[in-house]
C-alpha cells in the first residue's frame, strides 16, 4: 500500500508505511523531506510487465496530443528535435518504436518472477520530493525490510544522462535492489529539471546542490548509518561524483564508471556535444572553457579528498567517454598517490554492457571492502 507524508527531514522518524502519518512541516529549508511514497510502483511482476509492453508501443494518438503540431517550431528550437518537418518526427518515431525490439522472453529471463518477489518482500521501496535550493527535488530511497534500530551503510547513486534522457525509473532501481539484498541503503535524485523536479539541468552546476544535500538528508534517517557512506555514478553521474568529491571528505570510497574527466577533449572528439552544453550550461557562450574546466576533475584532480578510494571502471571501445581520457586520470591519481583502481575492459562499450557481471562484481567488492566492512 503507498502512502504519502509530509515532515521535516530531521523530525522524520522512517521512511517506510509504519510511519506514514501525515505531520506538518515546520520549515522549508534544505534537506527537508516535504513528500514520501511507499511501496513498490508495481503490485505484481505481471503489472510490471504489462507497462513494459505499452511503453513500447507507438501511440500516435497520444503522441499528437502531447506534441500538437502547431508547436512544432518550438519544440525545434527548444528540444532541439532534428527534423524539418513534424512529419519527418512522426515517421522517425514511429520507426524507431516499430525497431525497439521488446522481448517478452528475454526480459522474463533477466528478470525473473522470482526476483521480482523476493524484492518486493525484502526492498522497501520509497520515493520522495526534498528541498534543494528552494527546489522541490525528487529522489529515492531503498532499504532493507529488517527490524527497527539497526543501522545500514549507505550508497549514494548518481544518474547519468540529462533533462529526461538517463532519468531513473523503476527499472533503474529495480537494478540496485541487489545493493540492499547485501545491506545497504540507497539513495538517489533525479536532479533538478527532470521527472517532477523543479528547476533547471545544469550538468554539474548548481544541481550538483541536489547531491550535497543527501548527506544531512541521510544523518536524518533513523537506519541509515552516516559514518559509512559510498557513492556510485555512472558517464555524468561519474562527473557527478568526482565533483561531490571535491567538496566533502564523507564519502567512504567512490564508484565511476565511464566517467567525463575533460569536457573539453570531449567536445573535440564530439563536436556536437557542444549544442548540450550549449543549452544546459549556465554562462557557456560567454567562456565555454572556464564552464567546461569546472566540470572537468582531470584540471583540479588535487582537490578530491585524498583519503577516498575511487574504482574507476571504463570501456575500451566507448564512443561516449574518451577511454584516453580516463586513463590520463589514472595516471594523474597515480602521480598524486591517491588510493584508486583502474579495471579498463578490452572493447566494453559505454555501459560496459558485455561485462555486466563482471562489473557488478567488482562495484559491489570496492564497496564492501571500504564501506560495508569498514571498521
Amino acid at each position: 500500500m503507498r502512502s504519502v507524508i509530509v515532515a521535516s527531514a530531521l523530525g522524520l522518524a522512517a521512511l517506510s508505511a509504519e510511519h506514514a502519518l501525515a505531520q506538518e512541516a515546520h520549515t522549508q529549508g534544505d534537506g527537508v523531506i516535504v513528500e514520501v511514497a511507499t511501496g513498490f510502483p508495481y503490485e505484481t511482476y505481471e503489472q510490471w510487465l504489462e507497462s513494459l509492453k505499452s511503453r513500447y508501443a507507438f501511440d500516435e494518438t497520444a503522441f499528437r496530443k502531447t506534441y500538437p503540431p502547431e508547436d512544432f517550431a518550438r519544440y525545434k528550437r527548444e528540444m532541439h528535435v532534428p527534423f524539418d518537418t513534424y512529419e519527418e518526427w512522426i515517421q522517425a518515431v514511429r520507426a524507431r518504436y516499430s525497431g525497439s525490439g521488446f522481448s517478452e522472453a528475454a526480459f522474463r529471463e533477466k528478470y525473473s518472477p522470482q526476483e521480482f518477489r523476493r524484492y518486493r518482500e525484502e526492498v522497501e521501496y520509497v520515493s520522495l520530493k526534498y528541498i534543494s535550493d528552494g527546489l522541490r527535488i525528487a529522489g529515492y530511497v531503498l532499504r532493507p525490510k529488517r527490524p527497527a534500530g539497526e543501522r545500514f551503510p549507505v550508497i549514494i547513486y548518481n544518474r547519468g544522462g540529462n533533462r529526461e534522457f538517463g532519468r531513473i525509473d523503476f527499472e533503474a532501481l529495480y537494478g540496485l535492489c541487489d545493493f540492499v539484498s547485501r545491506g545497504y541503503v540507497v539513495v538517489a535524485s533525479q536532479y533538478r529539471g527532470c521527472c517532477g523536479s523543479e528547476g533547471e539541468d545544469e550538468f554539474g552546476g548548481a544541481d550538483l546542490n541536489d547531491v550535497l544535500i543527501l548527506l544531512p538528508l541521510i544523518d536524518s534517517l533513523p537506519y541509515a548509518d552516516p559514518s559509512r557512506i559510498g557513492m556510485y555514478g555512472w558517464s555524468r553521474g561519474g562527473m557527478m561524483t568526482y565533483l561531490v568529491l571535491a567538496r566533502t571528505d564523507r564519502i567512504a570510497a567512490a564508484v565511476i564508471g565511464a566517467g567525463p574527466t575533460d569536457l573539453s577533449s570531449s567536445l573535440q572528439r564530439r563536436p556536437e556535444a557542444d549544442e548540450l552544453f550549449s543549452a544546459l550550461i549556465p554562462g557557456y557562450a560567454e567562456n565555454p572553457e572556464a564552464r567546461l574546466r569546472s566540470r572537468s576533475a582531470l584540471h583540479w584532480a588535487e582537490a578530491l579528498h585524498r583519503e577516498t578510494p575511487i574504482l574507476l571502471l571504463q570501456g575500451s571501445a566507448d564512443r561516449r567517454n574518451d577511454p584516453a581520457d580516463v586513463l590520463r586520470m589514472a595516471s594523474r591519481l597515480y602521480e598524486m598517490k591517491h588510493p584508486f583502481r583502474l579495471v579498463f575492459f578490452e572493447g566494453g562499450d559505454h555501459g560496459l554492457s558485455q561485462y555486466e557481471e563482471e562489473v557488478q562484481a567488482a562495484v559491489l567488492n570496492w564497496l564492501d571492502r571500504y564501506v560495508r566492512d569498514a571498521s
